[in-house]
């Protein structure tokens, strides 16, 4: 006769019950994926703090917004990578920062997108300076 509990268990490696590979793999992937999206939004971030205009004239390459709005973003952007890139370090609200970094990997590459179909030949100025190519 077997109980519920032992018919949710899977096998484990060695064929008898136990938690399955992903449940112990799991956890670490999570760290490593977590860390990685950490360490591109927070190199992204360091590299255009030093240089707010060089990061504003990289907005300003996309033709996507005006004047006013292209500085906000030049200036502001940086800051909100290293505080997502902090977030996601320290470990905290991991979910909501990771989606928001995920938004905001999403929306860098439709602007992308947008300048290729436009036929503007820019640099990203994803790690520091930007602009037109």
């Amino acid at each position: 006769m077997s109980t519920d509990i032992e018919e949710q268990q899977q096998p484990g490696p060695a064929g008898g019950a136990g938690p399955s590979r992903w449940a112990a793999a799991q956890p670490w992937v999570s760290l490593a994926a977590r860390l990685g999206l950490a360490a591109v939004l927070g190199v992204a971030g360091i590299s255009k703090v030093g240089a707010p205009a060089l990061s504003v004239q990289a907005v300003e390459a996309y033709q996507l917004f005006p004047d006013s709005v292209n500085q906000f973003i030049g200036y502001t952007l940086p800051f909100f990578e290293i505080a997502l890139a902090l977030l996601l370090v320290a470990g905290l609200a991991t979910r909501y920062v990771g989606a928001v970094g995920g938004a905001l990997m999403v929306v860098f590459i439709a602007g992308i997108i947008s300048a290729w179909a436009r036929g503007l030949s820019i640099d990203c100025g994803c790690f520091g300076s930007g602009g037109q190519v």
